[in-house]
Order: structure tokens, then sequence, then C-alpha cells
């Protein structure tokens, strides 16, 4: 997988609940360790002062159709 497979992805709960696109990747020692998920993790990476909505990397459960399927969080 490459950054740009990634990257502007629609990202999808497994219960099929479309959270947004993947805006930002986030790495630490060459390992992706989580995704910035939603126009406000597109503006924090530019202005430093919108909110991201992150998802841990240990949350994604796998890539369907050009999509990023995570766990359920809990949320409504």
């Amino acid at each position: 997988m490459r950054f740009s497979d990634l990257y502007c992805a629609k990202v999808r709960s497994e219960d099929g609940l479309v959270l947004g696109r993947v805006r930002a990747i986030h790495c630490r020692e060459g390992r992706i360790t989580r995704i910035g998920v939603g126009s406000g993790a597109l503006l924090h990476r530019l202005t430093r002062r919108a909110r991201e909505r992150p998802i841990a990397w240990d949350k994604v459960i796998g890539l369907r159709n050009g999509e990023v399927i995570v766990a359920r969080t809990g949320k409504k």
C-alpha cells in the first residue's frame, strides 16, 4: 500500500456509516499510527487551529474497494 492509495480514501465504519475521507496520515518510525478524517483534519494540518478527527491505525479493519474500513467506536 502507498500513501497515495490511502490519502482521500473514503472512511467507513464496519456497520456502513461514512465517517469522511482521509486527510492526514500520521507516522512514527516508518509505521502509520493514526489517520485524520474529515475537513477538520485538513484544516488542522494547514492552520493547527481546527480539530481533526483522529482514528488510531489499530482500529482499521481493512481496505475494501478503495475504502478504509474501521471498527465501530461506540458513538452514534
